[in-house]
């Protein structure tokens, strides 16, 4: 599970969090608030293990041998974690609401992205999560 999870945050998608604010603009007004994405997901991506990890320990007595969470499942947790916020830009949520805005192009950002809107779960997104998506395609 380690290597995954060490070829993943080497890679330029992951790495780029770093310089983008988890909370906007907060840390001008609370200078502690100096939280990036790419912390914001590996916390989660640590949380995520440790959940995994109790949920083996816990359900061991009573699920049977089929259903017990693997290894694998911790693994997928935790690459889940490192994935799920790739999509942000520059200022998190400021940038999706005051720069691409409620009204942008959706079908012009899939097509741009490679992104399949056919999909009602596509059509609902936000742009965050179909930059998302388009990445990890």
């Amino acid at each position: 599970m380690e290597t995954i999870v060490v070829d993943l945050l080497r890679t330029p998608e992951l790495q780029r969090l770093r310089r983008i604010r988890q909370l906007g603009q907060v840390h001008l007004v609370f200078p502690g608030a100096e939280h990036s994405r790419l912390v914001h997901v590996l916390g989660c991506a640590h949380l995520a293990i440790r959940f995994g990890r109790h949920l083996i320990e816990e359900s061991r007595d009573f699920v049977i041998d089929f259903f017990q969470p693997k290894e694998s499942t911790i693994r997928d947790l935790a690459v889940a974690a490192l994935c799920h916020d790739l999509g942000h830009g520059a200022l998190s949520h400021t940038w999706e609401r005051e720069i691409v805005g409620d009204n942008y192009d959706a079908q012009g950002w899939a097509n741009e992205l490679g992104v399949n809107i056919d999909s009602e779960q596509l059509r609902r997104m936000k742009w965050h999560e179909r930059v998302t998506h388009a990445i990890l395609l």
